[in-house]
């Protein structure tokens, strides 16, 4: 068996990761206007370090989407390609789930399916587990109906459950590993109410007829041969042959979006609870006309915003690019110097000194909503949610402004101007 890929040496930089899946959306979109052909795209989810990014490279053959570091954990959409037998398919690595994080995560995979969805069709999905972590308990479980939420019953045959970490360091873990895998095959049986799941062990020997022989494979010593066998599989899953034509050939989501179910409405957004009166309810698809349309102080400050907003972009479909809009926005403001910012810069500065060193005397300190962090001291932009957050020293992230959104009845949707500037006038009102 044949296969090829576009491989960088060393470790990639994350500009680097980004700008190939910048390339690969712009091939497989090409590729759809110029012969009416859709790409296979296959995705791949599971909690947080299952070896999702590992087994991204392994099928590609290219790198720098795990790097051994905290560092590297994936935040947003990345997709690779890989060529098995002279066929072209493309890999989406997803976010982690983590608990707490699954509403977030979600938003992100479905901003990937919109921006594919035109030129490509989802032909399988990989759902990957730590064989060497003994457990299976509520957020797996959780997890594990999130799937059957997101694909739906009749998608079953094109989901594979993969099990990762199969090194062990002698028989006796070899025996547990083996038990754990009975233990978890039990378990995503029962979550699918008896329906036989399939299964791939990315770390155990495959013979010429695919078939798991149950040796164990080093991955340090033996990953190149590890990595051949999970092309094997694919080509048997997803090829001509690999999957029944009585499957149904896109899991529930992608048919819950393309019939403009809301977000908080489809099945997995149900079982995840994601309010309607939120972004999840109106997630713009990357480079839509609403996306293009957020701007100003919400539009700056999106490193403190969850994945879904993007704000606007070049044309031809988008993910990631790790750029900052603040950056760009100063790169275009040239030598300019908003004298008004500076007047308030000024006055911030004055009160949060002011502030301290009344604190410092006993004086009695002002109780906030949110929390009683310490105030922010860098560069500040008034007319913005985010930076006021930070001169009150309370929590500015996504999730806090989306619940004081919610707690004093902020109207607009979340993450858009008049979402940004309703709150902002709120904040005014109860902080000046």
């Amino acid at each position: 068996m044949e296969s090829s890929s576009s491989s960088v040496p060393g470790l990639a930089p994350a500009n680097s990761v980004a700008e190939r899946t910048q390339k690969l959306l712009k091939e497989m979109e090409t590729r759809y206007k110029d012969t009416g052909s859709r790409a296979n795209v296959v995705i791949i989810l599971g909690r947080s370090g299952s070896g999702k990014s590992s087994a991204s490279e392994d099928l590609s053959g290219s790198d720098g989407h795990s790097q051994q570091s905290i560092d590297s954990i994936t935040q947003r959409v990345q997709i690779v390609k890989a060529v098995i037998d002279k066929k072209d398919f493309f890999v989406m690595d997803t976010p982690g789930f983590d608990p707490g994080s699954e509403q977030k995560v979600f938003l992100e995979i479905v901003r990937g399916i919109r921006t594919i969805g035109p030129f490509a069709q989802i032909i399988g999905l990989l759902y990957l587990t730590c064989i060497n972590q003994p457990r299976f308990d509520q957020f797996d479980r959780k997890l594990v109906r999130f799937i059957r939420a997101f694909c739906g019953d009749e998608y079953l045959p094109r989901i594979t459950f993969v099990t990762t970490f199969w090194t062990a360091a002698g028989p006796r873990q070899q025996t547990t590993f083996n038990q754990q895998l009975e233990f978890l095959r039990r378990n995503w049986q029962k979550a699918f109410d008896g329906q036989e799941p399939i299964l791939y062990q990315h770390g155990r020997e495959y013979n010429l007829d695919g078939q798991d022989t149950g040796r164990f494979v080093d991955w340090f010593e033996n990953r190149v041969q590890i990595a051949q066998y999970g092309k094997e599989m694919i080509v048997r899953r997803y090829g001509e042959r690999g999957t029944p034509e009585t499957c149904t050939a896109s899991p529930r989501i992608v048919h819950e979006l393309n019939a403009n179910t809301p977000i908080h409405d489809t099945q997995a957004g149900r079982l995840l609870g994601m309010p309607s009166a939120s972004a999840s309810s109106s997630v713009p698809s990357p480079g839509s006309e609403e996306e293009s349309t957020r701007r100003t102080s919400s539009a700056s400050h999106s490193s403190d915003r969850p994945s879904t907003d993007e704000g606007r972009r070049p044309s031809g479909p988008q993910l990631s690019t790790g750029s900052d809009p603040r950056t760009e926005s100063q790169q275009h403001q040239g030598s300019s110097v908003d004298w008004s910012q500076v007047a308030a810069d000024v006055i911030g500065w004055i009160s949060r000194n002011v502030e301290f060193n009344v604190h410092s005397g006993g004086g009695r300190r002002h109780e906030h909503p949110l929390n009683g962090a310490t105030a922010y001291n860098g560069p500040l932009d008034m007319n913005s949610p985010v930076d006021f957050l930070k001169m009150m020293g309370e929590d500015s992230s996504w999730e806090a402004r989306w619940d004081y959104g919610v707690k004093h009845g902020i109207k607009g949707v979340p993450g858009s101007l008049e979402w940004g500037e309703a709150m902002l006038e709120h904040l005014r009102r109860n902080y000046g």
